[in-house]
């Protein structure tokens, strides 16, 4: 009986696991569309004032003169979105298990270098955190990560809020393995540590 339930379990958690990475993968599938948006709207625009502004007048008798290289100056001065929509994202969804409770967590690498995590909580899909992480939400943009399969290990480091606080996760091994939270402001979430387990989209 014990092996029956323990892998109906096993399923359940898989089941809820990739429902997870498809979850992370179709937000930031978004994300990127509305930057990719954002930006082609901000280098047409800077086109268009940099020609205004610089190209010549106007031929009575003709089309406006094209200013060489104009576009390509403007483009270059855009600042680029956070991910953009040609990049390869890989989505990591981990699993961590405390003596404080249950939080999950999303990691996003991208192939041009830019990674980003964030606490998964209140989506249809996602998860239900327990313990102190019942309410937390937040992330942040630094992710340093090395090492493969049973050596693999990272840092999270970032803001949550519950009320905001400095974190810092610190993962060891995938796809299973070890975590511990530190927080390094005073608040809510205490420090923790753990089981983790992970699953991988990308």
């Amino acid at each position: 009986m014990n092996s029956l339930a323990d892998s109906v379990r096993q399923r359940d958690h898989d089941r809820l696991l990739r429902a997870l990475i498809e979850e992370a993968w179709r937000r930031a599938r978004r994300r990127r569309r509305v930057y990719a948006g954002g930006a082609l709207s901000i280098a047409v625009l800077g086109a268009i004032v940099f020609s205004t502004l610089h190209g010549p007048a106007e031929s009575p008798t003709g089309p406006p003169a094209v200013v060489p290289g104009s576009s390509a100056q403007a483009s270059s001065n855009t600042q680029a979105p956070r991910f953009l929509a040609a990049e390869h994202v890989t989505h990591g969804v981990f699993h961590l298990v405390g003596k404080h409770g249950a939080v999950d967590v999303a990691v996003r690498f991208s192939s041009s270098g830019r990674r980003e995590w964030d606490v998964i909580h209140g989506r249809p899909l996602g998860a239900v955190n327990t313990g102190q992480y019942a309410l937390m939400v937040g992330g942040g943009g630094r992710v340093e990560a090395r090492g493969h399969a049973d050596t693999w290990n990272a840092r999270l480091i970032g803001y949550v809020r519950s009320p905001k606080q400095r974190v810092v996760i610190e993962l060891e091994g995938r796809p299973t393995g070890t975590f511990v939270i530190t927080p390094t402001q005073p608040g809510n979430i205490k420090r923790d540590s753990g089981t983790q387990r992970s699953g991988w989209l990308g």
